[in-house]
């Protein structure tokens, strides 16, 4: 399982997208990660975070993320980790 952590915070309950992570994609501002929920109350879906505000968007259903984010490219959890290896 994949976590998004902010460096110097402790984070409960799966990181600041409270879930693990099973797609992620990113652009020069944004990351896009597709999330399952630790507390299973919480919806599944898309969490944009807007790395220069850090502020945090979602969770959006698939459908929503297609269209606010077309041009979004993303790739399952283990593809990203060897590209940033």
């Amino acid at each position: 399982m994949y976590f998004i952590q902010k460096n110097g915070h402790d984070e409960d309950g799966g990181g600041i997208i409270a879930g693990h992570v099973l797609r992620i994609g990113w652009s020069k501002t944004l990351i896009f990660a597709k999330r399952y929920s630790t507390f299973r109350g919480d919806p599944d879906g898309w969490i944009i975070i807007d790395v220069q505000t850090q502020k945090i968007k979602g969770p959006l259903t698939d459908e929503a993320f297609s269209n606010d984010y077309p041009n979004a490219v993303t790739m399952a959890t283990e593809e990203a980790w060897k590209r940033l290896k």
